[in-house]
């Protein structure tokens, strides 16, 4: 099997940049003569001429196309080379939609910071699919989710329970309620978020029984994004995550109405990959999560 050594892979690169022996040589730390004999070599190795060399330099329609795979290689052994170094680092990264990122997570990932100096923290947004998607395939450690997805490969522990509400402005007719079935709502238009889109067989479940067509003319990426559209729009009621909502109402006149559902109870869990590839970090920060935000019995 023909292989170019690294020298000659950058030997060629510098050649189709510099398009001179001379100049090539200089970038290379090494004579013209040098330059030449390598690229000889580099030929007669795999039976193309790469360069003309009458007066200057110029590159066969070979030569210009084993430069561009060269300088693909050479690339892509860089990028190799930094996720490798990477790999050396304690690293954690954690995906998560905003709100969780702000109210689960801040504590923990302080404690692990303290707990491990060396550690580098990522965390990142993102929808429930996203983060299931995302630490399947590796590119997170781990991540937060609501409902249980039942996906092969997914290791999911629970964490803690939430509420799911309802959240309006305080002009909206449904205020005189401090709580109710959401069946009581169901005819007004919902803001969704992309993050409860476990709940949607649910409710669209709800809607089809009492023969009525569910409303949800406002999609939106985030419990955070979602909460703002609904304390200052009238343009639907949001179904929202209850922390989601309270944040909004210390700086917002907004009405929050508690859903006397069983399915209001929104498990939280974190999930790392089932098999391979998990770290000290992931498990110290399931640990932790369990540890912080399971009630005390």
């Amino acid at each position: 099997m023909l292989q170019l050594d690294p020298k000659e892979i950058e030997t060629i690169i510098v050649l189709s940049r510099e398009l001179s022996m001379t100049a090539a040589g200089q970038r290379l730390g090494v004579s013209r003569s040098a330059v030449s004999q390598r690229l000889d070599k580099i030929e007669d190795k795999i039976g193309y001429t790469i360069a003309t060399r009458k007066g200057r330099l110029i590159l066969t329609r070979e030569g210009k196309e084993i430069a561009e795979h060269c300088a693909e290689m050479q690339q892509a052994y860089s990028s190799l080379q930094t996720k490798l170094q990477r790999l050396k680092e304690p690293r954690l990264d954690i995906m998560a939609d905003e709100v969780l990122l702000k109210r689960d997570l801040t504590l923990v990932t302080h404690q692990m910071l303290l707990n491990n100096p060396d550690l580098k923290i990522s965390l990142h947004r993102g929808s429930f699919s996203e983060i299931i998607r995302c630490v399947l395939n590796g590119t997170i450690d781990a991540g937060l989710i609501a409902g249980n997805p039942h996906v092969p490969g997914l290791r999911i522990v629970p964490y803690r329970i939430e509420r799911v509400c309802l959240m309006m402005p305080c002009s909206h007719p449904l205020t005189s309620k401090k709580e109710m079935p959401f069946s009581e709502a169901i005819r007004w238009p919902i803001i969704h978020a992309d993050t409860l889109e476990h709940i949607i067989p649910i409710i669209d479940d709800m809607a089809n029984k009492m023969g009525i067509k569910l409303q949800r003319p406002l999609t939106c990426p985030s419990f955070d994004v979602q909460a703002h559209y609904a304390a200052n729009t009238d343009i639907a009621i949001a179904l929202t995550l209850e922390s989601a909502a309270l944040v909004y109402q210390s700086t917002h006149p907004i009405h929050i109405i508690h859903l006397t559902d069983e399915w209001a109870d929104n498990q939280l869990y974190i999930c790392e990959r089932e098999i391979g590839g998990n770290s000290t970090a992931t498990t110290e920060l399931i640990q932790l999560m369990v540890a912080r935000h399971s009630p005390v019995r």
